[in-house]
């Protein structure tokens, strides 16, 4: 298996909610952690490889809930990455909805495809209508 990773440590506070959907007063410290490229990735225990012209960008998130109360969060709602033309991705590879018990972290991973060949990747970091954050990632 092919891999390289950079290490990204950036912290985020968003929005949290409830079992209904709602969402709460209550933020989570949202975490991304690290970038890594590879030609492999795991989905329900099993391993997806990519053609030879295309790998995983696969990032990694801390979500932490510092609050006494049950949250939940989709991570993949506040991230995209950029592409041709301005072009924003939704991750193709992501976990449903998370479950964060009270003062507990959760670890994440989103997988987008991409090309072999590419070693700079922009993606972007933030809510949909409030601010977002352009991190520059270089292999």
């Amino acid at each position: 298996m092919i891999k390289k990773t950079v290490s990204l440590d950036r912290e985020w506070n968003f929005v949290a909610s409830d079992r209904t959907g709602t969402p709460l007063e209550t933020k989570i410290a949202f975490s991304l952690i690290s970038a890594e490229k590879t030609n492999q990735i795991y989905v329900k225990n099993k391993p997806v490889r990519t053609t030879p012209d295309k790998g995983f960008l696969v990032l990694s998130l801390e979500l932490e809930n510092s609050t006494g109360e049950r949250v939940y969060f989709y991570s993949s709602d506040y991230v995209r990455l950029l592409g041709l033309e301005s072009k924003k991705f939704e991750a193709d590879f992501r976990n449903p909805r998370f479950e964060i018990a009270p003062f507990s972290t959760k670890k994440d991973k989103l997988a987008f495809l991409v090309d072999a060949k590419e070693k700079n990747f922009q993606i972007q970091v933030g809510e949909i209508t409030g601010t977002i954050e352009t991190i520059n990632i270089n292999f």
